[in-house]
């Protein structure tokens, strides 16, 4: 079911409304708006492309967490060897690739960190 109030929220904002129940009949649409009153399939179809938006934008959710654990190794002070940082450098684009390259991102397949 679409979420009619979020889609407005998020989709129209600045706009004005009121909606009872996320029931497209009781929408009321204020004068004073800028922008017509989206139809209810306008409406729906926003909402199809959030919801076919959200797996990559948790897949990058995940990916920037795993970007942040290794962050350390590019401090200049790191105790690891140059080719320790090479590996990590070469693990850390696989990652911030991985968004154009996942097939399935709701299922990628991860890169492995370097041991």
């Amino acid at each position: 079911m679409t979420d009619i109030g979020f889609v407005i929220a998020t989709y129209y904002s600045g706009q004005g409304f009121y909606i009872d129940n996320n029931d497209y009949k009781t929408l009321r649409w204020y004068e004073d708006n800028t922008i017509t009153k989206p139809t209810l399939e306008e409406l729906t179809e926003k909402w199809d492309e959030h919801l076919a938006a959200q797996p990559l934008k948790e897949l990058r959710t995940k990916r920037n967490k795993r970007l942040a654990e290794c962050d350390w190794v590019l401090v200049p002070d790191t105790p690891l060897s140059q080719e320790k940082i090479d590996e990590w450098k070469v693990y850390r684009q696989a990652l911030r690739d991985l968004p154009s390259l996942a097939e399935d991102p709701e299922n990628p397949v991860w890169p492995v960190a370097p041991q």
